[in-house]
């Protein structure tokens, strides 16, 4: 009997220590570049469509520019074309974009911080509005930037690929994505608090951002 008491303690102890480890380490991530990971990453990443890995033709052949100005009480959801298209609108709303399964490439708040999201549709993403006075949808062109605002953008394509200092106008994340491994998440926040983030930016991943106006990319080489 006692020896299943003191195994019950030990277990309990080593719980407790496990526990304890796993705060440490998601504190150290935080303190050291903003990093979110574990529970809190999972959270926010959620249940991601796997379109956010597929690279499409950037060429817009078959893109069309779009006027939305009568938006029921419900949203409107409609299908574009396959290309790049900047979407932006009038007074406060919400842009939701989905794959054909269901599952949610982006989901935005339009108004405060963020002024329009720019991301790649592949001819079967369905876009739900809701909330605007009017939406413009705009095909873009492909050109690579260091200043990036809501949306997703390829490395390679869209950013250089490189080290960079990242930092932003607002609060919200930046998320990594890259085939065969874990989503990175990112916290920014602009202003009085400031956050300065490093990253290792390498062709074909995925960069979302979301929560934030406007994100700026410093190149730096690390010693």
């Amino acid at each position: 009997m006692k020896n299943i008491i003191w195994i019950s303690k030990i277990l309990v102890c080593l719980l407790i220590v496990s526990g304890c480890q796993q705060q440490t380490d998601k504190v150290q991530q935080y303190q050291t570049n903003y990093e979110i990971i574990g529970d809190e990453r999972d959270d926010i990443i959620g249940e991601i469509s796997n379109t956010i890995y597929d690279s499409i033709d950037r060429n817009n052949s078959e893109a069309t520019e779009m006027l939305i100005d009568v938006i029921d009480q419900y949203g409107e959801t409609i299908i574009l074309p396959r290309g790049r298209y900047h979407i932006s609108g009038h007074a406060a709303g919400t842009v939701e974009i989905t794959d054909k399964q269901g599952k949610e490439l982006m989901n935005e708040v339009y108004g405060g911080s963020v002024h329009g999201i720019t991301v790649d549709l592949n001819g079967e993403h369905a876009v739900h509005i809701d909330g605007f006075d009017e939406v413009f949808i705009t095909p873009v062109e492909t050109q690579i930037t260091k200043e990036l605002h809501a949306g997703i953008w390829e490395v390679g394509k869209d950013i250089a690929p490189g080290k960079y200092i990242a930092s932003g106008y607002g609060l919200g994340y930046i998320q990594i994505f890259e085939h065969g491994s874990t989503p990175r998440v990112f916290e920014i926040i602009g202003g009085l608090s400031e956050t300065k983030v490093e990253l290792d930016l390498k062709k074909n991943q995925k960069m979302k951002i979301i929560g934030v106006s406007q994100i700026t990319l410093e190149e730096y080489d690390q010693k």
